[in-house]
């Protein structure tokens, strides 16, 4: 599993740094943070200050994960059975590969230790997480999975 202690700066510090978000809009990001006790990198994008892709990129840069696209990503289905695809939803998760004994897991948090635990657990294997945007997890699972039961539903 990464150091993800790689990084001493704070999200907001890297995402002035990448000059996605300004000095103010994260002064105004952190007060408004204090009042609703959102994570600073959803907040920002609720607000419209930053996008999905440029947090995304903060803490890959401040976790020390690899970033990968996912975008056209195409995953056996022998890899895919590893993750059931209500698990993957629930928890913004995909399988990427498996190599011995470690399945490689594209997160959308990474600071999410107890569903990477969880799943070490459930899975019976290693996980390495790599980092992914929230949305191209979600495309890949669509993509990958193929229909999920709540649209068969329909």
């Amino acid at each position: 599993m990464a150091d993800l202690t790689n990084g001493s700066d704070r999200l907001g510090d890297i995402l002035v740094r990448l000059k996605a978000i300004s000095r103010p809009q994260l002064k105004e990001a952190i007060e408004k943070q204090g009042e609703k006790g959102t994570r600073l990198g959803v907040l920002l994008q609720e607000m419209g200050f930053c996008t999905s892709q440029q947090v995304t990129q903060a803490l890959s840069e401040q976790s020390g994960l690899e970033l990968v696209d996912l975008s056209n990503m195409k995953v056996p289905s022998t890899v895919l059975e590893f993750v059931p695809r209500e698990v993957a939803e629930e928890h913004l998760v995909f399988p990427i590969e498996r190599v011995d004994n470690t399945l490689k897991l594209a997160v959308a948090d990474p600071y999410d230790l107890a569903t990477i635990e969880d799943l070490r657990f459930r899975l019976n294997t290693e996980i390495a997480s790599v980092l992914a945007d929230p949305g191209d997890i979600q495309g890949a699972i669509e993509r990958n999975y193929g229909v999920s039961t709540e649209e068969e539903a329909l």
